[in-house]
């Protein structure tokens, strides 16, 4: 979603390279889309970024000394 490119000055999409950081949508997206291509992420994985995020902090709290 990020990387599709912009228009240059003929209107020729110049993709832009790879390793650009993504924008929030784009993380978003990706994450949305890679849960749901691989079937067993479905279960793995909770449907919001945000929720993985909280149980990846909370999981660093209980192993914190």
């Amino acid at each position: 979603m990020n990387h599709d490119g912009v228009l240059d000055d003929q209107g020729n999409t110049v993709i832009r390279p790879p390793g650009m950081p993504l924008e929030e949508n784009g993380l978003v997206t990706s994450y949305r889309v890679g849960r749901l291509r691989y079937e067993g992420l479905r279960q793995l994985l909770p449907l919001k970024l945000e929720q993985l995020r909280r149980a990846v902090d909370a999981g660093r709290q209980r192993t914190a000394p």
